[in-house]
């Protein structure tokens, strides 16, 4: 990648203390979106990079947790197979009705009203 002041005198800017200063206006404003466009996709694709590291490690975490909390309610409870694809069903409408925000308060209340 080329640097600032070689950018500039590929484009006939003079090399004096303002190197702001510009021969060819017209394309002034091409030469700076030629400079800085591969500069700024450059560090979003490193902050989307990040982000996503950080949502894959944070889900697999979350993952591992369920997985742990699932074997242990199949351990402590039988629960026969018919039940076990009603709950299925139920929580898929619930969490698609509450956009996946549950509640334990309110989950705790439904079951001690059945």
């Amino acid at each position: 990648m080329e640097s600032k002041k070689e950018v500039y005198e590929s484009h006939g800017v003079k090399s004096t203390k303002n190197e702001k200063k510009h021969r060819c206006c017209r394309r002034k404003r091409w030469c700076l979106v030629d400079y800085l466009a591969p500069q700024i996709a450059t560090i979003t694709e490193g902050i989307v990079k990040g982000t996503e590291q950080r949502l894959s490690r944070a889900m697999f975490k979350v993952a591992v947790e369920l997985g742990a909390i699932s074997h242990m309610l199949a351990a402590i409870h039988g629960i026969d197979d018919d039940t076990m694809i009603k709950l299925r069903a139920m929580c898929t409408d619930e969490v698609k009705r509450i956009n996946g925000i549950i509640n334990f308060e309110k989950a705790v209340r439904y079951q001690r009203s059945d």
